[in-house]
């Protein structure tokens, strides 16, 4: 489960990892007027789904997996999510930071706290106000590591080249914080440009071959190629599910129409933002027929790609990837937003090789300095050396 992680002794300084345009985080005073409290979503009063909505239109970085929509949803329906609780900083006024959290435990030993509870959540990057985003995170990451829970965090999966990473990295160091572990990686990202010059990273015989693929399953299904965006049509919804269980994420049944709770899931998903036009469902058709389909949601100044499906019996064509470039030429022309996250695996090719931009994301485990920090690494490590050798295939003998 956390294979990629690699103990280390230090944490990483913020100066070590910023952008050089990135945003300064600064001190911004005491957090003893804010208050923390870790809450059950089933006792969430409808004031307090008002400012967690409110927390998120004015987040310092948006995160749509964090928002009430989608992890109140990710609770019912999925059930790695059924026992998430809130992790809230609020004053008097209105919330500062919002982080769900869920028990876990590393190696199935070490007791932990984490922040993804299922793998639908694409972003982890805290709910932070965009007001005072380092103040914020220290009273959530101060809230987390002690108090009621009294474990490691584990911070899983959020942006760390932006001002909330600026904001984590400060409170990491203002809190003192040892961090057990560490991983970081690069992700495709679009960003807008002024040239225009989106697609200049594909090369030109690959852009030729699109073009011919694309002509070839025109002429076979004898019908023209056009894109339209369906995001308020139930009927799409459905569409979306039988695509993508067609395939072979329906054969290894992981797909979201494999389990009726995951495909509920999806449906409340796209109702929800899409009666707030904050969904995105893009449909590449040749005459009436559906070859591929691409789920995007938007948040604040960005968007973020979320599921997408084709039709394996015109694989030949390549109707994911011509979808995927179309998509490209929509956010070109027709979105207003600064950029939009592939939310994809780091080493996909495919989208590595269409989109030109990174963003980093990191994950780290969390601990307060001191003896019982010390303690802890020494345990990761046995309970990795453990786990390897559990993992190592045996020898056989004649």
């Amino acid at each position: 489960m956390l294979s990629g992680f690699q103990p280390i002794s230090l944490f990483v300084t913020v100066a070590q990892l910023r952008r050089p345009d990135a945003p300064t985080a600064r001190s911004e005073g005491s957090v003893d007027s804010l208050k923390t409290r870790a809450v059950e979503p089933e006792d969430l009063s409808a004031s307090d789904i008002e400012r967690w909505r409110a927390l998120a239109d004015r987040a310092v970085e948006p995160n749509p997996f964090f928002e009430p929509d989608f992890v109140l949803a990710a609770i019912q329906h999925l059930p790695g999510a059924s026992a998430t609780s809130l992790l809230i900083v609020e004053d008097a006024n209105r919330w500062h930071a919002c982080m769900p959290v869920l028990r876990s435990r590393l190696r199935q030993a070490l007791p932990m706290l984490r922040t993804r509870s299922h793998p639908y959540c694409f972003l982890g990057t805290p709910l932070l106000d965009d007001a005072h985003p380092s103040r914020a995170a220290s009273a959530l990451l101060g809230a987390a590591v002690g108090g009621r829970f009294s474990a490691p965090l584990l911070l899983e999966d959020f942006a760390d080249d932006g001002p909330a990473g600026v904001a984590i990295r400060s409170a990491v160091q203002d809190l003192g914080l040892i961090t057990l572990r560490e991983r970081r990686h690069e992700r495709a990202l679009l960003e807008r440009r002024v040239d225009g010059g989106y697609l200049d990273s594909m090369q030109g015989h690959r852009r030729r071959e699109l073009n011919r693929l694309g002509r070839r399953m025109e002429a076979e299904l004898g019908c023209s190629a056009s894109v339209t965006d369906e995001p308020t049509q139930e009927d799409a919804y459905e569409a979306f599910l039988a695509l993508e269980s067609s395939g072979w994420k329906g054969r290894s049944a992981t797909a979201l129409g494999a389990d009726p709770d995951h495909a509920d899931f999806f449906r409340r998903i796209c109702r929800a933002f899409g009666e707030k036009d904050r969904l995105e469902l893009l449909c590449l058709r040749v005459g009436e027929r559906r070859v591929a389909m691409k789920c995007n949601l938007y948040a604040g100044e960005g968007g973020f790609c979320f599921k997408i499906a084709y039709d394996e019996e015109l694989a030949r064509f390549s109707p994911g990837v011509q979808l995927e470039r179309e998509n490209v030429r929509v956010f070109a022309e027709q979105r207003t937003e600064l950029w939009q996250d592939s939310c994809a695996h780091p080493e996909n090719t495919m989208i590595n090789r269409l989109w030109p931009d990174r963003r980093t994301i990191s994950t780290i485990m969390l601990t307060r300095a001191g003896t019982r920090a010390r303690t802890l690494r020494r345990a990761i490590v046995l309970a990795d050396t453990i786990h390897a050798r559990e993992r190592k295939p045996q020898s056989t003998r004649s």
